[in-house]
């Protein structure tokens, strides 16, 4: 019985050792909701993560890429691009 109780123990210290500690963290990040726009109007993308920096990626309607840039987060996790 104790070999088996020290067997599920090594097991559970062993499966926990394969995880990352930031694999349980929760990425996150929220964007807030753009209204329609018209060409030539500005475009402000901002929002809040609790990541580092955050990539803006904007396809054109065929799939190609329009524009894309890495923005770094304040320290209470606001972002904000703006593009012409």
């Amino acid at each position: 019985m104790i070999k088996k109780v020290v067997g599920i123990i090594t097991l559970i210290i062993f499966i926990t050792t394969l995880l990352p500690l930031n694999a349980l963290a929760e990425e996150r990040v929220n964007l807030e909701q753009i209204s329609d726009k018209m060409p030539g109007d500005q475009v402000i993308i901002k929002g809040t993560t609790n990541l580092d920096e955050v990539t803006v990626k904007i396809l054109r309607p065929n799939g190609t890429i329009m524009y894309v840039n890495v923005i770094k987060g304040t320290e209470n996790g606001d972002f904000e691009d703006v593009i012409t």
